[in-house]
C-alpha cells in the first residue's frame, strides 16, 4: 500500500520535474555558448587590448581580466552542480532514487538564482569590456586629431 501511495505521488510529480529536467538542458546550452563568450573575450584582453593600451589602462584591463576568470569559474562550479541536479531529476524520473520534489524543487531555484548571479557578473564583465573600449577609440580619436 506504501509503496502504491509512493508510486502514485511520484507520477503527479512527475510533470514539475520534467519541466525542470529541460530547464537544465536550456541552462547547460547557455553555459556552452558561455563558454565561447568567455574564450573571445579573454582572447580580446590578452591580444588586443594589452598591446594596444597605453599604461594608465593596464591595471583596469588586468582587473576585468581578474574578474572574467572568476566567472568563469564560478560558471564551471554552477554547469557542475547542474550536471548533479539534471542527474538527480533523471534519477527520481526513472523512479531510481527517491529525492523528494521538494528537496529538487529548492535546488533549482537555488541554482536559477546562482546562474542569475553569474550572468549578471558576465554582463557587468562586458560591460566594463565595452568602456575601456570606448576610452580607447576616443584616445585613439584624439591622438589621431593630435597629430
Amino acid at each position: 500500500m506504501e509503496n502504491e501511495l509512493q508510486m502514485q505521488t511520484v507520477v503527479q510529480e512527475t510533470p514539475g520535474l520534467q519541466q525542470m529536467y529541460i530547464a537544465t538542458h536550456h541552462w547547460l546550452d547557455d553555459m556552452l555558448f558561455f563558454d565561447d563568450e568567455a574564450r573571445f573575450l579573454n582572447l580580446l584582453l590578452a591580444k588586443y587590448f594589452t598591446v594596444l593600451l597605453h599604461d594608465e589602462y593596464i591595471n583596469r584591463i588586468q582587473l576585468i581580466n581578474d574578474n572574467l576568470k572568476r566567472v568563469v569559474v564560478h560558471k564551471q562550479i554552477i554547469k557542475d552542480e547542474v550536471l548533479t541536479h539534471q542527474n538527480n531529476l533523471n534519477n527520481t524520473l526513472k523512479n531510481n532514487t527517491p529525492h523528494r520534489e521538494d528537496f529538487l524543487n529548492l535546488e533549482h531555484d537555488r541554482l536559477e538564482e546562482e546562474i542569475k548571479d553569474m550572468h549578471r557578473r558576465f554582463k557587468n564583465v562586458k560591460s566594463d569590456i565595452f568602456r575601456i573600449t570606448e576610452l580607447t577609440l576616443m584616445n585613439n580619436k584624439l591622438n589621431a586629431h593630435a597629430n
